[in-house]
């Protein structure tokens, strides 16, 4: 706080300069949410920056918006996209999600059941996931309790078959990675807890299209409004207002392949 100084300037006239109040530290803004705005095109180069980094046969991702009519609003649904690599591309020190058949060695153990399946899951080119690629992707698969739909990295490809398929193009074959969680996917890139180590809950919400359509006639590229909810101080702000939340997480054209950079 600024002091009430009182000075004299010769001629009996005094001049008091006014009161004021400064704080050299401020209270906390505990925000229940902050929100970002980008676009699918952005969101995607970030996305395709994070696993390009990764996998060696990684080609690009696909966020596309879908209208939902049995809520009357629009949802991002995320898709990735690997592509086959040249046969001397593939090595032993090469991280690579999945990997032909005939590109397996021979000492590798396959049964019946697994060449049925991948047989049934890819046409033309026959591939397998590899334990690199469960063991990132798992992270990022819609988790359902209902009829065992988690899907983990011991599991077989009876499971695995149900997130991935062989899309084909006019520049070649790829494996498209869908029933993707795109809240997992935000979480990876702007954060899962906050420096108090509650939990943070996003929304993503498009809200209209930008530029031109594709030759489905179909936005290519969407505004997007993210909004990134505190749970600890919207817990916080919900007791206040005598409200009990806890929210709980249980629960090929236009491929976009630009990378950050």
């Amino acid at each position: 706080m600024e002091q009430n100084v009182t000075t004299n300037t010769g001629n009996d006239e005094k001049v008091v300069e006014r009161l004021k109040i400064s704080m050299d530290a401020h209270t906390d803004f505990n925000a229940v949410a902050d929100v970002v705005i980008t676009n699918t095109d952005d969101l995607g180069r970030i996305i395709n920056t994070i696993f390009g980094g990764v996998f060696k046969d990684y080609y690009g991702c696909k966020l596309e918006v879908i209208y939902m009519q049995n809520n009357f609003s629009y949802m991002v649904v995320p898709k990735l996209y690997f592509k086959i690599l040249d046969k001397s591309q593939y090595s032993d020190d090469a991280v690579t999600a999945f990997i032909p058949m005939s590109e397996i060695s021979s000492s590798s153990v396959l049964t019946r059941v697994q060449r049925v399946a991948m047989t049934s899951a890819i046409v033309g080119v026959k591939v397998d996931i590899t334990d690199n690629g469960k063991s990132i992707l798992e992270d990022f698969i819609i988790k359902s309790k209902i009829n065992d739909q988690i899907i983990k990295l011991e599991d077989g490809p009876e499971k695995w078959n149900q997130v991935y398929r062989s899309v084909v193009a006019n520049n070649g074959t790829f494996i498209e990675v869908f029933k993707l969680d795109i809240f997992e996917l935000l979480r990876m890139i702007y954060g899962a807890k906050s420096e108090d180590g509650g939990k943070y809950f996003y929304q993503i919400t498009p809200n209209g299209s930008i530029g031109a359509v594709n030759q489905y006639q179909k936005p290519t590229n969407w505004n997007l409004i993210i909004m990134r909810l505190n749970n600890n101080n919207l817990n916080h702000a919900a007791k206040q207002l005598g409200m009990a939340y806890i929210p709980d997480y249980d629960g090929m054209p236009n491929i976009n392949t630009e990378r950050l950079g």
